[in-house]
């Protein structure tokens, strides 16, 4: 794949996990609290918890579409030969 695309990739997973992860601790927090608004949260991140996923994988597969990302086949093809090299030397 061309290394922008999986420079972004990794972004934006990176960005996605950050978020849950800030909302947990703050759906924690308003639950320690006992916080009239923690039912919110808490709805809110489990909703999240399925929704942002769902549309990084949505957002990633349509980038791979319209980029016309294609894995680069020759790396995996060197690598195939070079295992069925190693296994006809033994």
């Amino acid at each position: 794949m061309q290394p922008r695309f999986q420079k972004l990739k990794k972004i934006l997973a990176v960005l996605t996990v950050s978020f849950l992860l800030i909302l947990y601790a703050a759906t924690l927090v308003s639950a320690i609290l006992a916080r009239p608004e923690a039912h919110g949260l808490f709805m809110g991140c489990l909703a999240a918890t399925i929704v942002l996923p769902v549309m990084l994988y949505i957002l990633l597969w349509l980038m791979r579409m319209f980029w016309k990302v294609e894995p680069d086949l020759r790396e995996e093809k060197q690598k195939d030969e070079g295992k069925s090299k190693r296994n006809r030397s033994k």
